[in-house]
């Protein structure tokens, strides 16, 4: 008789036990910060924690006790790339991962999510979300600043690169695209270092670059690629009729006096070379060397001037 109480209180004691476990984890399933999902073999959504239900904005009434919808239904609006990561995993069989931006509504931030599935058993999916937007800014703000210029807050060689990149295969899919670069060489500004030193040097080089983005379109992109260098790129233009006026007032902003020290002012000049991308074969090395040899026959010319590429400004 007592080995049988005392069996019977083991095992009371076990299931006690269990319950306790059970909780915790209920606890830690529905108060945890990251996402906790499952999905059936068919894709479907056998349960989810209330993270997971913000992370996705899923709708309250799919956590009673109705029949849940299908997970590529519920998040379809924020990432049309959830079929292609369940088919990954499945076919993998293993653990799968993707970042997804979910955009931005009203009253809400967008913000990047960590998606992972892992295959278990009976053909299941388990899912695990996870809010990783500061580190996408973070890694956003580390980008942005490895291709901006520090002095005057230009996008720098690496970023005039990236935008160049991205025109060219604009133009590409779709023919009919054109635009223009501006290769500016700045005139006359060795003697401003010679004569008034580095700090008059920076001042002017700062000024020049406000100029030139007042002698364009906010849609159109300036860039510091050298010491005194500046490139220039027209977005949706390429008619020479279009493009001298730009030019025109890209000389005259380079050109106004600019004050660095009381009772002194420096003048420079610009001189400008002009390239369209015409498609078809045309690759970006190419369009540069096409600017760069007409900004050398404008300075050959007297500076201060401009000349077009020969094939340029039909």
């Amino acid at each position: 008789v007592d080995y049988l109480v005392n069996i019977l209180k083991e095992e009371r004691d076990l299931h006690t036990q269990l319950g306790i476990e059970e909780r915790k984890f209920r606890a830690i399933f529905e108060h945890a910060h990251t996402g906790i999902f499952l999905l059936d073999a068919s894709g479907q959504l056998v349960s989810f924690n209330g993270a997971c239900g913000r992370f996705f904005r899923f709708p309250d009434a799919a956590a009673g006790d109705v029949a849940l919808p299908a997970f590529v239904d519920l998040v379809d609006q924020h990432w049309k790339g959830a079929p292609a990561l369940i088919a990954r995993a499945v076919a993998e069989g293993s653990a799968v991962d993707q970042d997804v931006k979910v955009p931005a509504r009203p009253g809400i931030a967008a913000r990047w999510l960590n998606v992972v599935l892992t295959p278990v058993e009976d053909g299941r999916l388990q899912g695990v979300v996870n809010d990783i937007t500061e580190l996408k800014r973070s890694e956003e703000a580390a980008l942005a600043l490895a291709a901006t210029d520090p002095l005057t807050g230009l996008p720098n060689r690496l970023g005039f690169d990236r935008r160049l990149e991205k025109m060219i295969d604009d133009c590409h899919a779709d023919a009919r695209q054109r635009f223009t670069l501006l290769m500016v060489d700045l005139d006359w500004f060795k003697q401003i270092n010679d004569n008034h030193g580095h700090q008059a040097g920076d001042l002017v080089l700062v000024c020049t670059a406000r100029a030139l983005e007042k002698a364009v379109r906010k849609t159109d992109f300036v860039a510091r690629v050298g010491g005194d260098e500046f490139v220039l790129l027209l977005g949706a233009t390429h008619e020479r009729a279009a493009i001298e006026p730009v030019i025109r007032k890209v000389i005259a902003g380079a050109g106004q006096p600019i004050s660095i020290s009381p009772g002194i002012s420096a003048t420079i000049g610009a001189s400008v070379g002009a390239a369209v991308f015409e498609g078809g074969a045309m690759t970006g090395a190419q369009l540069l060397r096409d600017a760069d040899e007409a900004m050398y026959k404008a300075k050959a010319a007297g500076r201060n001037g401009f000349r077009f590429a020969r094939s340029s400004g039909g």
